[in-house]
């Protein structure tokens, strides 16, 4: 027998469709409602790649069901307590930018349009929106000043935040120690004071000086900037005293035992010698109005110096001259009266700067006026030799201050005392 056979009719299941067609209708909607509200709630799912703060991922086993639109039941928390969310950390506080103006906040920080710093929502720093600027000028300059902003904060560029630069200084000429006239120059030391190194410095800042100035070397000429070049080294050169003169001259022999002769400049006294024969000329016409028959002593003076100046070769017997010339400057300051003791060298000395009778030498195959130079310090004489082409050029003094540059030397003459010598290249006077 089968199955259906055996079961009482009764309790023979009914197939859902079967049971539809035999339900009411009124009945059927209430076991519908029942199959719903005695079915458990469906679990609320929640997105994959959105889990909740906090809360785990969903399970893969949870019951799906439910109508979407119905509240959902809250989840039991027996069997897993979710640890509550921590709170959010607080704001921190970002000073608002203030570079000028109101502060306002970007409308792009705080969602809204024109609002203050005071109503900027919470966690959201105030920033300074960046006012109007300046049109910069076109051309290099605007370029240059509008690729500087774009490094500097808003509203100002870096070339005006930037400090103003201090006014470069002016080389300022120095002042000299002395008030130099410069009287003559040799072409040729040119080249040797620019290629010596205590003038390099010197000459530099004359230079400077002259670019400042606005000087043009086409106007100025080559021959112009060759006397600027040899003043500054007289005027605002460091002269040499004694002690440094004797310095120079004993390291101008090398290792191999050469000489050559250094280049210095001096300040002292140039003494200018007058040649003795020419004194002892000028003394006898000064001295012969004053010769009588009375005063014996002073016309056998004068007829003694007029033999000697009238004798051939007299000019290299600076011994015999010497001797003739004090005795009848003697015989006059004894005989003569009425007259200062020093008229007849006063005398003399007139006449003899009027002739430019100054003492020469014949050195360096050239001839040349022996003078006596002695620095400021007060140090022993040195003999400096200037071109005889000067005696025109010299003042009329028998002495004055003056400023020399020149090649030191050793003496040349046997006769001299003095050991050390100079060729003057420069000649300059201080004057006052």
């Amino acid at each position: 027998p089968t199955d259906a056979e055996t079961i009482p009719p009764d309790e023979v299941a009914e197939s859902p469709g079967e049971a539809e067609e035999t339900m009411d209708p009124l009945e059927r909607g209430e076991a519908i409602s029942t199959l719903f509200l005695d079915a458990p709630p469906p679990a609320v799912q929640t997105i994959p790649f959105a889990p909740g703060p906090g809360g785990p991922p969903p399970s893969s086993s949870a019951p799906r069901g439910g109508l979407p639109f119905a509240a959902a039941a809250p989840l039991p928390t027996t069997a897993m307590e979710v640890a509550p969310e921590p709170p959010p950390p607080p704001p921190r506080a970002e000073p608002a930018l203030r570079l000028g103006g109101p502060e306002v906040v970007s409308p792009w920080s705080g969602g809204g349009s024109g609002r203050t710093a005071a109503q900027a929502p919470l966690g959201i720093p105030a920033v300074s929106a960046p006012p109007k600027t300046t049109p910069r000028p076109d051309g290099l300059l605007g370029l240059s000043n509008n690729a500087a902003d774009r490094h500097a904060p808003w509203g100002r560029s870096a070339v005006e935040d930037a400090p103003a630069p201090a006014p470069a200084p002016r080389l300022r000429r120095p002042p000299p120690v002395d008030a130099v006239k410069l009287l003559w120059f040799d072409p040729e030391v040119v080249k040797k004071v620019r290629r010596k190194d205590g003038y390099r410095l010197l000459l530099a800042e004359a230079e400077l000086r002259r670019v400042e100035a606005g000087d043009d070397d086409e106007e100025t000429g080559a021959a112009t900037r060759e006397s600027g070049d040899v003043f500054e080294v007289l005027a605002r050169g460091t002269p040499a005293d004694g002690p440094m003169l004797r310095q120079e001259l004993a390291g101008a022999v090398d290792d191999l035992g050469r000489f050559e002769s250094p280049l210095v400049m001096s300040a002292g006294t140039l003494d200018l010698p007058f040649d003795d024969l020419e004194q002892l000329r000028a003394s006898v016409a000064a001295a012969k109005p004053f010769a009588t028959t009375e005063r014996k002593d002073l016309a056998s003076a004068l007829d003694v110096a007029e033999r000697v100046v009238q004798i051939p070769g007299m000019q290299s017997s600076t011994g015999i001259v010497e001797r003739t010339l004090g005795q009848l400057r003697e015989a006059f300051v004894k005989e003569v009266r009425g007259v200062a003791s020093d008229y007849l060298e006063s005398q003399t000395e007139r006449a003899l700067l009027e002739r430019r009778a100054y003492q020469k030498r014949t050195l360096f195959g050239k001839d040349w006026i022996r003078a006596l130079f002695r620095p400021g310090d007060g140090s022993e004489q040195v003999v400096a030799y200037l071109p005889s082409s000067l005696e025109k050029e010299l003042p009329l003094y028998r002495s004055f201050r003056a400023r020399l540059l020149g090649e030191l030397e050793m003496k040349e003459d046997q006769y001299e005392t003095a050991s050390t010598a100079m060729r003057v290249s420069a000649l300059g006077r201080v004057l006052g």
